[in-house]
């Protein structure tokens, strides 16, 4: 069965990187302690609820399993682990191993969900800037669904919404929210 929850952070112990799976209630109160950096609210929780969040990694592809990203992240962390192991300890590593945390810190920056928020965002900005353009005018709209008409990528699409109700539904700000797969 596939994991669902994705540690967006990750945890190294011993030789390989995991979720916390310590119970909260043997750990001192400090170690409890969360802060939403947003907010600035504090509050002590269960180690195991922190950075998760559910299928950030699935993708829904008819080529690939939904967990095929999370099991490509898993072999990477099996080589970076090690590499975060020696450098701990003090020692130094070398370039190639240097690398993989090079990549480590990259998916971090890049593959958090504070990330993909902004990138979310700016793909529905973009596709509403596109939707006021092409509704801008009835006859611009027309001219947009003949288009798409005569290409075929309207088959089997009602296509009789008048050009009014279709305006005001993009001016009410329509939100369009991304897959997790349009992040993969």
């Amino acid at each position: 069965m596939e994991s669902r929850r994705v540690r967006c952070l990750p945890v190294l112990s011993g030789d390989k990187i995991v979720s916390i799976v310590t119970d909260s209630d043997f750990l001192p109160a400090i170690a409890r302690l969360a802060i939403d950096l947003t907010t600035g609210v504090r509050f002590t929780t269960n180690p195991k609820n922190v950075a998760h969040e559910r299928d950030f990694n699935r993708i829904e592809s008819e080529k690939v399993a939904p967990d095929f990203l999370r099991k490509k992240y898993a072999e990477f962390e099996g080589k970076v682990a090690p590499v975060l192991k020696t450098l701990s300890n003090g020692t130094t590593c070398s370039k190639d191993e240097l690398v993989y945390v090079l990549n480590l810190i990259t998916l971090l920056a890049c593959r958090n969900p504070r990330g993909r928020g902004a990138f979310e965002k700016f793909q529905d900005d973009i596709a509403h800037q596109m939707l006021q353009l092409m509704t801008a005018t009835k006859e611009r709209w027309e001219g947009q669904l003949k288009q798409l008409q005569t290409a075929g990528r309207l088959d089997g699409i009602e296509t009789d919404v008048p050009y009014e109700k279709i305006r005001k539904m993009v001016n009410r700000q329509l939100r369009l929210k991304a897959t997790t797969s349009q992040h993969a």
